[in-house]
């Protein structure tokens, strides 16, 4: 039985409806995702449904929270396996029923992989497990492959930018944006301005501003006052390296791994150069590349590896960093200006735009970027079924007629992808180049 009370007054994500249907199988279901991303939301959004839809037993359902201490005792000091169902019995379960068990933050069990793997194989249909957890890096370690074939993993993003719209209140904004993104583009090949894009321009201009200044983080975008989005910001990063960079990570040189942090907030969009971060730093090389796996393994920043037609080559050539949310970025950095008074705007769109494409692009499309022998570049080329190719520029700036860039223009020339887009302030516009159709989009409609 849950002693928890369930929140009801939650909203909804964009995969509520995909995480539902995993719930009814018999598989381990495990959301991956930073700190305070929403994974507790969504497990509650879930129970909900399950209670008071499925009309589920209410008696079937037991909550661990790991993050309380006693409750992360408990279930580590069982070393037989069985005396888990067992437990669950004294607790209340009737086992020859489905029992559901959700463990928030599984990452500081010590075997959970055992724990995991022994139940699943031997109460199959009778223990469904639902886990959260706010570290690859701890999961990777602690999860074997002996869990293959036995769990489906969901990753829990901040908000993209029509979950913000939901959390903001904005339904007008919020159905006009479900009219028109970037993946139907894709999928139609066609584009239509729409006839209201004129009037909302300035309301999405201004729910865009907020969000690269802001970010996505649920509990920072139901705030109304600037000021209360900047002390919670500053509390997840405080929270953060407390309980991920201390505590998981077992980082004692908190200044240093500070300063890396820093520094990478101001190159976003730039490739990562290691000598330069390790004399900016004065860390070493190998302490360098510890830290940026471990940013990129608890959600902070995201790696663009380059494109090639020789996939082996990905790999060698310097990456691309960017961060997952423009709200924590903006907090490392400590700045929170407007974006006509800022100097990073353009830095501050591409991450957005990086972080919509990786959060919307269904599960096996690929994101990389490209840069030619001569220099010029794409920022961003998704690799899309069937090895089609689809390049992406960011220009956030306002259009009088479309224009081609010299990077674009050579993309095509070499690849001839079907379509392409140029991302822009307020713009909409489409072209050709040979066989390719060119659409010009505003930002917000990423």
């Amino acid at each position: 039985m849950i002693d928890k009370k369930i929140p009801q007054d939650l909203l909804p994500r964009i995969f509520l409806n995909s995480l539902k249907e995993d719930i009814k199988g018999d598989e381990i279901t495990l959301l991956l995702g930073a700190r305070q991303t929403g994974k507790s939301s969504l497990i509650f959004l879930v129970l909900n449904w399950l209670l008071q839809e499925e009309k589920k037993d209410p008696s079937q359902f037991f909550y661990f929270d790991l993050e309380n201490i006693i409750e992360a005792e408990t279930l580590n000091q069982i070393r037989n396996f069985d005396d888990f169902p067992k437990m669950l019995r004294d607790k209340g379960a009737d086992l020859s029923h489905k029992t559901w068990v959700i463990i928030d933050e599984v990452q500081y069990l010590d075997h959970p992989s055992g724990l995991l793997k022994y139940v699943y194989d031997h109460w199959r249909g009778k223990i469904k497990f639902i886990v959260s957890g706010s570290s690859t890096l701890e999961i990777k370690q602690k999860f074997t492959d002996r869990l293959t074939g036995r769990i489906h993993t969901f990753h829990v993003p901040t908000l993209s930018f029509e979950e913000y719209l939901l959390f903001q209140k904005q339904d007008n904004l919020l159905n006009k944006k479900r009219e028109s993104n970037i993946f139907s583009l894709i999928k139609n090949k066609k584009m239509e301005v729409p006839s209201w894009a004129d009037v909302l321009k300035n309301d999405f201009l201004e729910m865009v501003e907020n969000f690269c200044i802001f970010g996505g983080y649920p509990a920072v975008a139901l705030k109304e006052l600037p000021l209360k989005r900047k002390t919670d910001l500053s509390g997840l990063y405080s929270l953060y390296v407390r309980k991920d960079i201390k505590d998981l990570a077992h980082i004692e040189d908190i200044k240093g791994f500070n300063n890396l942090v820093g520094m990478l907030a101001h190159q976003v969009g730039s490739l990562i150069n290691e000598s330069e971060l390790s004399n900016g730093t004065g860390l070493s090389r190998p302490t360098i590349r510890k830290y940026l796996s471990i940013l990129e393994n608890t959600f902070v920043t995201g790696m663009l590896t380059p494109f090639f037609t020789n996939a082996r080559l990905e790999y060698i050539k310097r990456p691309k960093v960017y961060f997952q949310d423009t709200g924590l970025r903006n907090t490392v950095i400590n700045n929170f200006n407007n974006l006509r008074d800022r100097s990073d705007t353009g830095h501050l769109i591409e991450n957005v735009v990086f972080s919509e494409i990786v959060k919307r692009k269904p599960e096996l499309f690929e994101v990389h970027f490209w840069k030619s022998e001569g220099g010029t570049e794409v920022d961003f080329i998704i690799k899309a079924e069937e090895e089609k190719l689809i390049p992406i520029e960011v220009k956030y700036q306002t259009f009088q007629t479309p224009r081609i860039s010299r990077g674009m223009r050579s993309f095509i020339n070499r690849y001839s992808p079907e379509v392409s887009f140029i991302v822009t302030r307020d713009f909409w516009g489409q072209s050709q180049l040979n066989s390719t159709k060119l659409f010009w989009i505003p930002v917000w409609s990423i």
